[in-house]
């Protein structure tokens, strides 16, 4: 890990990393995205930081001086990149309680360490990298600090504690199981003690946890202030019927095999011993897993060498619906563990707002739904409920997906946000 860091820090000091990220950014996003980080890059070689700060406090001040009286106001303190493959959480609920109304600054180091950035990505919500300037700026409002539970840098605890001193409240959300399986590193003791102080501060905190196991937890320290809110979907991204067939796919489709498809992370969680099975078993299907290479375990498995087994690379958020709607059915297959009991999928939404069938081993939170079929984690039992997925393309089934759906739109869920934070502490 050492030798990692050491890694890092030359590259960024180099500027490696600089045109490392810029060539990610191109690869997702396309060159008029690209130009624009080269072009902000460039025009801070240029200009000295007291000139961009100056200009960077000229912005802030001149939307915290349009800001309504009776306005809310959110700062996130997020490990989250915006500009990322896949939207997370973070990025939904950001821009749905911007839609609603509230003042979002999303703060990231998502412009490659770019100085005082600060750009607006829709109404209400900006997105910037000086979270420390924008905290003590934001003065006489009704205004919170938005925590994620995963986020771990240890600078964070006194960023908390000084958000308290100035008046803001916490919004913090308990998105995961704090483990070290997740984070492929050893996690601090100072996580685990702040994220249980949080948890017992009814007076300054609010607590949101994503699935039942960790809300269970939270009630052990409280029982105000809180709620469950699980993860969720913007519909109408999923419910285009028009699109083309991407081309990194076009190889698979035009097999004419019925397709069994996966998005997400590529990760320990998965069963890629039950997906080898599966695989070796039905011959007759083609096994799409699409998405970024978590850790090693994928390379570990017979998976990786099955022929009709096919590991495509991370697309952009705008492009998944495209890749979803060639899948014949929508798999989460997980292993059943501490890990997968607290997972709420974003992705089990996501397959709900295509129209679908879904197959998934039996977590907790994908028993909550009628319209998923729900496998044990043993291949024969697994393609059972795939044929019969594929078998229900009735009209009833349909309109149950989309009822699913529609109940977990990330809009529903930032209302449901804002009736929690509306309370008085």
């Amino acid at each position: 890990m050492k030798l990692k860091k050491i890694i890092k820090t030359i590259a960024e000091k180099t500027h490696i990393m600089f045109f490392w990220n810029v060539y990610k950014i191109y690869k997702l996003n396309g060159s008029k995205k690209a130009y624009k980080i080269i072009k902000n890059k460039v025009f801070n070689l240029f200009i000295s930081n007291k000139k961009l700060k100056s200009n960077f406090l000229r912005k802030i001040e001149s939307i915290i001086d349009n800001i309504e009286k009776d306005q809310k106001v959110i700062i996130s303190l997020s490990f989250i990149d915006w500009d990322i493959p896949l939207f997370q959480r973070p990025q939904h609920l950001a821009l749905q309680l911007a839609n609603k109304g509230i003042i979002y600054f999303y703060c990231t180091l998502q412009n490659s360490n770019l100085k005082y950035f600060i750009e607006k990505q829709a109404e209400n919500l900006y997105v910037l990298d000086e979270f420390d300037i924008i905290l003590e700026k934001v003065k006489n409002k009704d205004k919170y600090l938005h925590v994620l539970s995963t986020n771990y840098f240890k600078q964070d605890t006194e960023r908390i504690e000084k958000a308290i001193s100035l008046g803001y409240k916490i919004i913090y959300e308990y998105i995961d199981e704090i483990s070290e399986d997740i984070t492929g590193e050893k996690i601090e003791n100072f996580v685990f003690e702040r994220h249980k102080k949080l948890l017992k501060d009814e007076s300054n905190c609010i607590v949101i946890a994503t699935a039942d196991k960790l809300y269970q937890e939270v009630l052990k320290y409280r029982q105000k202030n809180c709620k469950l809110i699980t993860n969720g979907v913007n519909v109408n991204h999923f419910r285009d019927n028009h699109y083309l067939v991407p081309k990194s796919i076009r190889k698979i489709t035009s097999q004419n095999k019925t397709i069994i498809g996966y998005y997400g992370a590529l990760a320990k969680w998965i069963d890629y011993k039950l997906m080898s099975e599966i695989a070796a078993k039905r011959n007759d299907w083609n096994i799409v897993l699409l998405g970024v290479i978590y850790d090693q375990e994928i390379y570990k498995s017979d998976i990786i060498r099955a022929k009709n087994v096919y590991i495509l690379p991370p697309v952009h958020y705008n492009t998944i619906p495209t890749y979803g709607k060639c899948f014949d059915v929508c798999i989460i297959p997980f292993k059943i563990n501490d890990i997968t009991k607290s997972t709420s999928p974003i992705k089990l939404f996501e397959y709900m707002a295509l129209g679908k069938p879904i197959v998934t081993t039996p977590m907790p939170e994908c028993k909550k739904y009628k319209s998923v079929y729900i496998a044990d984690n043993r291949a024969d039992d697994f393609i059972e409920k795939i044929n019969l997925a594929l078998k229900n393309n009735s009209k009833r089934y349909q309109k149950l997906l989309e009822k699913e759906a529609l109940e977990n739109d990330w809009s529903s869920k930032a209302d449901e946000i804002i009736n929690l934070i509306s309370r008085k502490l």
